[in-house]
């Protein structure tokens, strides 16, 4: 059975969420349903909490405005009725003090009204963001789309491979029989710049023995992709391919433990012993085992 393990966390993930789509890859990374849905929340924090931060910022700096003139206005007001009380006039006749306190009530709806711009921006630039963030999730979900119809028709290249025994037998006597026209497909499909067209041949070609099959699965220990090398070392181990056996000690390296389980997988049918490897033992442990391994493979050979 084939287990994955999330990038993130590094905890196994279940083959239902992989198949309902909860653990997927994001960014390039495998995450499983727990670690998504946080980096799914991280991210529209970024989008939302920012906003929220600048529009509390311009209302605490209108308040701090208030605050910090009102004292002061109320301080002037105080001084003129004393004065006019002082003088025996009606209050507020200082023409000076007067006009210092309009430029304060000035100063202060300047700030109120700054407060206000200023929380109006805020608000229009998280909509801005929220919009965004709605035209980046459908340019996503088109992609997904297209990646969708590129699969569909991947498979449907399979399908309509013909059966094997369909093509024309050899010529005349001495001439090699000429290859099942559905292998020369899948052969040239194995070469596609898709991953998982890739794939899709490999798996087709499981069963074959046409000479160049097993050729180019070992080929394919080196494919780009993790998951094409994985299914590779498993096949090669399935067919009984015994010149396969150094190449798959070399796969007991790979960076990817989905691979490197599938080479001892293979190596333990192939030889009746995985020479104590553990795909999932700390990179020093696993270099002794594949080491061993190697010797053994040097031994064998001479």
């Amino acid at each position: 059975m084939e287990i994955r393990f999330c990038d993130r966390c590094d905890s196994s993930i279940p083959k239902t969420d992989l198949d309902r789509g909860a653990a997927r890859r994001v960014g390039g990374r495998l995450l499983c349903a727990a670690c998504r849905l946080a980096v799914t929340r991280m991210r529209l924090a970024r989008y939302l909490l920012v906003p929220a931060a600048l529009l509390a910022a311009a209302a605490l700096g209108a308040a701090a405005a208030v605050l910090l003139l009102e004292p002061r206005l109320e301080d002037l007001e105080g001084r003129v009725a004393r004065l006019s009380a002082a003088r025996g006039v009606a209050p507020g006749v200082d023409p000076a003090l007067l006009r210092e306190i309009g430029a304060l009530r000035d100063l202060i709806r300047e700030n109120v009204e700054a407060g206000r711009r200023e929380r109006e921006a805020a608000l229009r630039a998280q909509g801005e963001l929220a919009e965004g963030f709605t035209r980046a999730l459908e340019s996503i979900t088109r992609q997904v789309g297209v990646l969708a119809e590129e699969i569909r028709a991947v498979k449907a290249r399979v399908r309509e491979a013909p059966p094997p025994g369909t093509g024309e037998e050899g010529g005349g006597e001495g001439e090699p029989a000429r290859a099942e026209p559905d292998v020369e497909a899948l052969l040239e499909l194995t070469e596609d710049e898709d991953a998982g067209a890739r794939l899709s041949a490999l798996l087709a070609l499981a069963e074959s023995r046409d000479p160049r099959v097993g050729e180019r699965i070992l080929e394919l220990l080196q494919d780009t992709d993790h998951v094409v090398r994985a299914e590779a070392a498993r096949i090669l181990g399935r067919r009984g391919e015994e010149r396969a056996i150094t190449p798959l000690i070399e796969r007991l390296a790979d960076e990817e433990i989905l691979v490197r389980a599938a080479a001892r997988t293979a190596l333990l049918a192939l030889t009746g012993s995985d020479h104590g490897f553990d795909a999932s033992d700390p990179p020093e442990v696993r270099r002794k085992a594949v080491e061993a391994f190697r010797a053994w493979d040097r031994d064998r050979r001479k």
